[in-house]
């Protein structure tokens, strides 16, 4: 359906809820604790992959692996998801330029 319409879904509204619950459950994990690798696989690779970025409001977009990346990294790394911007920005470039 068209964005911002009544016949809209509500998919990246729960897939948005779902990547914050996940980020609730890594910040929740006890000191030492290993996440789930099938899991983080899941949230940093194969959705992004699918899909870089859900539109919010405007051009005000949520980027899965900038939330990763910053949020819930698979280990405690300095990365504060800069690298993960630039990859999702060259991704929406690339999907960008395949549409009309």
């Amino acid at each position: 359906s068209n964005l911002n319409t009544e016949r809209e879904s509500s998919e990246r509204e729960d897939a948005i809820g779902t990547y914050g619950m996940y980020g609730l459950y890594c910040r929740m994990l006890p000191t030492g604790a290993m996440k789930d690798s099938k899991l983080y696989k899941m949230f940093s690779v194969t959705i992004p992959a699918l899909c870089p970025a859900f539109a919010m409001f405007g051009k005000l977009a949520f980027i899965p692996s900038v939330f990763i990346a910053k949020y819930a990294p698979f280990e405690n790394s300095q990365n504060n998801g800069k690298s993960a911007l630039t990859e999702a920005r060259h991704l929406v470039e690339n999907a960008s330029a395949s549409f009309p």
